[in-house]
């Protein structure tokens, strides 16, 4: 068998840019003269986008169904108390312009589950002709209070169906269930025209949404690749040894030496005067 061992390196993740689909619903809070509750309302919204890089983003979405109104007239001498609420319908296409600032901050891929950002944008708010129950308050205002000098009524051209340029912002995050699913929520706010409202009150009417929803993106929104390390550089070090070889002396020249000894014709012991001929050969051994 045979072992591999494993490659190390880093995985990088490229953003891929992408279309995604929004449905999402929630509530309304259309500014008002009366009590909080009485002034949400229930809205839906459905958008189209694309992601350009990991920061930008378009797009176009329609937010459509109710928004309310209301008169909270407080009593004064002769001046009778009212109070009440109404309701419409409008539809607001708008284009957004979307920074995705979890991207610039933690970057794409698998390890970034949350999506946050903001927006902002400009659209259309198409409103509905009043309904005879706002005519109606609107008579009962004229009637009661317009003589006194405390209420203008609604202008006829007011009750009115219109189109108003709105101009928009807001927030919003996002939960990635997996790459192609997240669960977001979202709040804006959007100001226009001061007939939205059909009252005249001299400044731009506004009105806040707060929507839960699921949006779908069309293809991958991100992919990998995987940059291996870089081989460890492999320094070839050159080792000179140096061998020291003694080699032995060469052995002395040895001169041969050569000493004659004389005896006497039949005598075997060393005369005196042949003694150092003895000795040296005895040191030469």
């Amino acid at each position: 068998s045979v072992s591999a061992q494993e490659q190390k390196g880093t995985t990088e993740y490229i953003f891929e840019p992408h279309w995604y689909l929004q449905i999402q619903g929630g509530a309304r809070y259309t500014t008002g003269e009366t009590d909080f509750g009485k002034l949400i309302s229930p809205t839906i919204q459905a958008a189209v986008g694309y992601n350009f890089n990991k920061a930008l983003g378009a797009r176009l979405g329609v937010n459509a169904w109710q928004s309310k109104g209301g008169y909270d007239i407080k009593a004064s001498g002769d001046i009778p108390a009212y109070k009440t609420d109404y309701k419409f319908t409008s539809i607001a296409p708008a284009l957004d312009l979307t920074l995705n600032l979890s991207n610039l901050i933690f970057g794409v891929g698998p390890q970034n589950k949350w999506n946050f950002g903001a927006f902002i944008g400009v659209g259309l708010n198409i409103r509905s002709e009043a309904s005879n129950d706002v005519k109606a308050i609107r008579d009962h205002i004229a009637n009661t209070y317009v003589d006194k000098s405390v209420y203008a009524p609604m202008p006829d051209d007011y009750l009115k169906s219109g189109v108003f340029v709105t101009g928009r912002a807001g927030v919003f995050a996002d939960y990635k269930i997996n790459d192609a699913f997240a669960i977001g929520l979202e709040v804006n706010g959007n100001i226009l025209s001061d007939k939205f409202n059909y009252k005249k009150a001299g400044n731009p009417d506004s009105y806040f949404n707060a929507l839960l929803g699921i949006k779908y993106n069309f293809g991958p929104t991100y992919t990998s690749k995987f940059i291996p390390d870089p081989e460890p550089q492999i320094e070839y070090v050159e080792k000179i040894v140096e061998k020291i070889v003694e080699v032995p002396a060469p052995a002395p020249v040895i001169e041969p030496i050569r000493r004659d000894v004389f005896f006497l014709i039949n005598k075997y012991n060393i005369r005196e005067t042949e003694e150092q001929k003895v000795k040296d050969i005895v040191d030469y051994m």
